[in-house]
């Protein structure tokens, strides 16, 4: 069994988290989770005879006091998770001969369809930007990028300069997890790109001695707000939707390679969802407006 100081059971878990390139907002909610869990039993766990004394009975009740306080499915399953996750490493460790949380199932969520916005609205939107004008044109280039990859938020203002492959009509982003992934540019995604980067001054290196590929008027790389209020913006404009924010885009790009006919092994890739359940949701993005066709247009409808 492997020993550790009493009471940094829960912080050495973290730390494990950590070392395996989790998300710090994925840590960070684990904390919150499992420091929840274990207050209302006392406080946490100081040592293994602490954690012997959790029971099945014992998380089956903390489950059903969230649902009584109307937690919402989605909350229940990550807080569940989050237990599975540390009860898990403690068997791995030595430390627990069995893990309470097995057996145990979430409550079921209804799978909300994905946001998006329809092909005429798109098109509105990627003409907003002005292209007379610099930040005009690093809008657009924002825009088309989002768009013609279906890249996160977080990939977007990671990229750097040399990130963006001319030659090869590529762009590699680093994903969830510290994964990597190349995308294609093609056809106006690249054109804009280029004409972005060929009438945009070079910005000064950074504290980590990197080019941002998008960067402010303090010269300093964009921040994960300011798409966030440039995205959202445009999306209001353009299709009047109530649900505005980059991920939409993400949604967007996924349904119209669908609609289009496009295999749904190349979209997960594309997305870089590790599980393709995950990409699959689109499906029924698109045959729900099928199913809207149909109502509208057939005579036995």
């Amino acid at each position: 069994m492997r020993r550790t100081r009493d009471g940094d059971m829960l912080d050495e878990f973290l730390q494990h988290l950590r070392a395996g390139n989790a998300a710090r907002l994925t840590c960070a909610a684990y904390r919150r989770d499992l420091a929840a869990f274990f207050a209302a039993r006392g406080g946490e766990p100081r040592n293994p005879a602490d954690l012997a004394a959790i029971g099945r009975d014992d998380v089956r009740a903390h489950m059903a006091s969230m649902v009584r306080a109307r937690m919402s499915p989605r909350s229940v399953a990550r807080r569940l998770a989050a237990l599975r996750r540390f009860f898990r490493h403690e068997v791995e460790l030595g430390r627990l001969e069995r893990d309470p949380t097995l057996g145990l199932r979430p409550p079921r969520a209804p799978r909300p369809l994905p946001k998006f916005v329809d092909q005429g609205g798109m098109l509105r939107l990627l003409d907003l930007p002005d292209l007379g004008t610099p930040r005009g044109r690093r809008q657009r280039a924002i825009l088309e990028l989002l768009y013609g990859t279906g890249m996160r938020l977080a990939e977007l203002v990671g990229l750097d300069r040399d990130d963006v492959s001319p030659e090869s009509e590529t762009v590699r982003v680093l994903g969830k997890g510290g994964k990597e992934r190349i995308l294609p540019l093609t056809g106006i995604v690249r054109r804009t790109l280029d004409d972005y980067l060929g009438r945009t001054p070079v910005p000064e290196p950074g504290p980590d001695g990197r080019l941002p590929l998008f960067v402010g008027p303090s010269g300093r790389r964009l921040s994960p707000r300011s798409v966030q209020r440039l995205v959202a913006d445009a999306i209001r404009r353009a299709a009047a939707a109530s649900q505005a924010s980059p991920h939409v885009l993400r949604h967007t790009f996924a349904t119209h390679l669908l609609d289009a006919g496009a295999d749904l092994r190349a979209v997960q890739e594309l997305l870089g969802h590790s599980r393709l359940s995950t990409t699959q949701v689109y499906t029924h993005v698109s045959m729900e407006r099928a199913r809207q066709a149909y109502a509208r247009a057939h005579p036995r409808a």
